[in-house]
């Protein structure tokens, strides 16, 4: 199978989303057709903007794949991360939305935030967001990703990378790669996504 791996660009981001939304099944979860579109947008441009590593996966012109992830020894963008703010406030504040599920939406993400950051150390390297194409998954193609970021951060002599996934979903192609489970969190995010999953933090260690 050809496929091909590059930097991501602009053009990528609704081939990402698409594949964000299938993978957290968006369309499923969230009723309200706005707060919908807001959701998806949030994970995936979130995701972005947190990641200074972008890579893709192409297949016959089409992504089939992406990893984005944060190397601390590289400054964000701020200014990115401001505008995302302001957005987001926007969208929420003025589209029209069912106000119950929007409400619910909101304390669910900060529920999940608050929860994190007692595991999950901002010193770290860290996976952002990682999506493969069913399709393409068991192929080689996450791997090739995973080694890419991998390299990225070892050639800034930075040695351990971080990942929040959940047991339920990849967290055996995480142990497949190397890294250790090191705790577990309380997540109505993943837990909404994945009935009974638990929400957790791997590690890897050069």
């Amino acid at each position: 199978m050809n496929v091909a791996y590059r930097k991501y660009i602009k053009e990528d981001y609704a081939s990402c989303e698409a594949l964000v939304s299938d993978a957290w099944r968006f369309d499923d979860l969230i009723e309200s057709k706005n707060l919908r579109i807001t959701a998806k947008y949030l994970y995936t441009k979130g995701a972005l903007v947190s990641s200074n590593y972008k890579t893709v996966a192409v297949h016959q012109g089409a992504v089939v794949g992406f990893i984005f992830g944060y190397n601390s020894s590289v400054k964000k963008d701020i200014l990115a991360a401001i505008s995302l703010g302001i957005k987001a406030t926007i969208d929420l504040s003025f589209k029209k939305m069912d106000k119950a599920e929007k409400n619910n939406f909101i304390d669910t993400i900060k529920a999940h935030q608050i929860n994190r950051s007692k595991v999950v150390s901002k010193k770290d390297n860290e996976v952002v967001l990682f999506v493969v194409s069913p399709n393409y998954q068991g192929q080689g193609v996450g791997t090739r990703l995973w080694m890419g970021f991998k390299e990225y951060c070892e050639n800034s002599a930075c040695s351990k990378i971080q990942v929040e996934t959940n047991k339920l979903g990849a967290s055996a192609f995480y142990e497949r790669l190397g890294f250790n489970h090191r705790a577990d969190f309380d997540s109505p995010l993943h837990n909404m996504a994945t009935k009974g999953g638990q929400a957790c933090v791997y590690e890897y260690i050069r």
